[in-house]
């Protein structure tokens, strides 16, 4: 029997146009397939930076990803419109992603009878909320590590482990016209990401005598934890050889051959940035306990260098060994593509799309 065009609709929601979930629905979502038809959902004002026709803007909650009430009131709010757009559709998987989008996912496809992937990108504290959202909407949950799986008790047994998408470079770092010693740091301004640490790390080496410049990405004019970054500037935005630059996306883009790139979130389902800067070739310094511990030999281990513990002094002590280290960023590029395959959006979408035509089961038609 000749199978019609499977419809996946990425419940992200709200109208931000940068974050990590939305970065792996888009991801997912561009990817062209034969008998697969991939959008996604956003408030009704989002206006998208490119392939507008991949979005359904009809949400009504502005904000998601504030506070688990806030999201409440966001998914709820979310359903009415969501149901409408739903219920007709033929071939219909709700993917959801977000948190405020998997509440009003849950509840439009109890109503509208269609099948629920959820996306759990997080390490949520309240995991049995999730847990009761699963079990009573039957929905197939995807984990984006082993680690958020272990977090929920899921084995492989019972669940999917799909790491983050990304586009892969071409080529590796930008090699120095004049070599010189700078540590990189991207992430957004939350107290857990712990970027105070990465600071603190770093003037302890410069006090030591070591000759660097420290660079942080990720100040944004509407912070969602403003007293933080306000905390962050107080401190260190005056400091010697640290800049405190507002996020942008070509940060990536600008990685040199000779930079070390540090990450301090301990409580992180994955690090998105911390993958970006790997597939650029660079030396990572970590805390332990990522998803590179899954990665096989040598790449899990060349060029990374993970903080024995997590203090200022356990950073800084793993930041000067990367320094003094002797890599060469070009082999650690060529070699870390090895394992590319494993964070490809093509690759994921064949693996969701026979997910999805399981889940259709007899009513695909």
């Amino acid at each position: 029997m000749h199978k019609s065009m499977i419809t996946v609709l990425h419940v992200v929601g709200g109208d931000e146009t940068t974050s990590g979930v939305l970065s792996v629905a888009r991801q997912l979502a561009f990817v062209k397939q034969e008998g697969l038809e991939q959008r996604i959902w956003k408030h009704r004002d989002f206006r998208a930076d490119r392939d507008p026709d991949s979005y359904v803007n009809a949400g009504w909650a502005r904000k998601t990803n504030r506070s688990v009430t806030g999201d409440l009131i966001a998914g709820s709010v979310d359903f009415v419109p969501l149901f409408l757009w739903a219920r007709r559709r033929p071939n219909l998987i709700l993917h959801a992603h977000s948190r405020a989008g998997l509440i009003a996912a849950a509840a439009a496809s109890r109503v509208a009878a269609v099948p629920l992937i959820c996306h759990q990108h997080a390490l949520a504290r309240n995991t049995s909320l999730y847990e009761r959202i699963w079990s009573q909407t039957a929905a197939t949950v995807v984990f984006n590590s082993s680690k958020t799986q272990s977090h929920f008790g899921r084995t492989a047994g019972n669940s999917l482990v799909l790491m983050p998408p990304i586009i892969w470079p071409t080529q590796g770092p930008l090699r120095d016209a004049v070599p010189s010693m700078r540590f990189v740091a991207s992430s957004s301004y939350f107290r857990w990401k712990r970027i105070h640490l990465i600071a603190e790390a770093y003037e302890l080496l410069r006090g030591a005598g070591l000759h660097s410049h420290l660079v942080i990405n990720g100040l944004t004019i509407d912070p969602i934890d403003a007293p933080y970054q306000g905390e962050m500037q107080e401190r260190f935005g005056k400091a010697e050889g640290i800049e405190l630059r507002f996020y942008s996306t070509r940060w990536l883009e600008e990685l040199r051959a000779s930079d070390v790139f540090v990450h301090a979130a301990e409580a992180e389902p994955f690090g998105i940035v911390i993958l970006e800067a790997f597939s650029r070739g660079c030396r990572l310094v970590v805390p332990e306990g990522t998803f590179l511990d899954d990665l096989p030999e040598p790449v899990r281990t060349d060029g990374i260098f993970r903080a024995a513990v997590p203090t200022a002094e356990g950073f800084a002590a793993a930041m000067q060994i990367a320094t003094d280290s002797e890599v060469d960023p070009a082999e650690l590029w060529e070699r870390r593509q090895t394992v590319r395959g494993l964070f490809s959006a093509e690759t994921q979408v064949r693996q969701l799309t026979s997910l999805y035509t399981q889940r259709l089961g007899a009513d695909w038609k």
